[in-house]
């Protein structure tokens, strides 16, 4: 969707009464991507039918003039609690939100607040602290289900092999995912699994390929 003076507007092809969004609020400048130029990180709002989001997108200055990164560095929907706020920090942008559990409902939103550090790696948006990988929150709550991958697994900071690994490849003990993610007959449609992977009491969250973790060992 192509912006003009910072909205855009789409008529419904139904009874919903159509989709907005505009960009609220001033920018806020930080280096994310260590490139010696400030970038900016702007929030974006949406509406429309059943649809009330938020989201912060970065852009980057690249030869020139400014570039959005795809996935935003922190979002919220209309069951969740507005983010508190996005900040300029040292080589990146601070978040304060809330993160869901399984006690929230819709009404009531999440209510574990969490702080990160929001950064860009090879063009991708990612943690850097307090630990280095996805911005998607890995909530040790909610991802209690065990799989026992056969080999060594690529953890990546977003669903993508384009974006930049966690780490290494390495086995891992087990790694843990929601319920739902666990098992394939109830999920067919994921290719991959946020969760959490575990060597002895070290933990490791990233996005992994649902083959990968979702095989056993024969």
């Amino acid at each position: 969707m192509k912006l003009v003076d910072g909205k855009a507007e789409r008529e419904a092809d139904n009874e919903s009464g159509g989709f907005s969004w505009r960009l609220s609020g001033e920018p806020r400048y930080a280096d994310a991507d260590g490139d010696g130029h400030e970038d900016a990180a702007v929030e974006l709002q949406a509406r429309g039918a059943q649809l009330a989001a938020k989201s912060w997108y970065v852009w980057l200055w690249r030869n020139g003039g400014p570039r959005q990164l795809r996935l935003p560095i922190a979002q919220t929907s209309r069951c969740d609690r507005p983010i508190e706020s996005v900040t300029a920090a040292r080589n990146g942008f601070e978040v304060q939100m809330f993160m869901p559990v399984s006690e929230d409902d819709c009404a009531g939103g999440g209510s574990v607040p969490i702080t990160f550090v929001a950064a860009v790696r090879d063009g991708w948006p990612v943690r850097t602290k307090p630990y280095f990988g996805p911005t998607a929150p890995c909530d040790s709550r909610s991802l209690t289900a065990a799989l026992r991958p056969a080999g060594k697994i690529l953890l990546h900071t977003s669903p993508d092999e384009r974006s930049p690994s966690v780490e290494s490849a390495a086995a891992y003990d087990e790694f843990l995912v929601d319920e739902y993610s666990a098992d394939p007959e109830l999920t067919p449609e994921r290719d991959w699994i946020l969760g959490i992977a575990t060597s002895g009491s070290r933990k490791v969250c990233g996005w992994a390929r649902a083959d990968q973790v979702r095989a056993s060992p024969q």
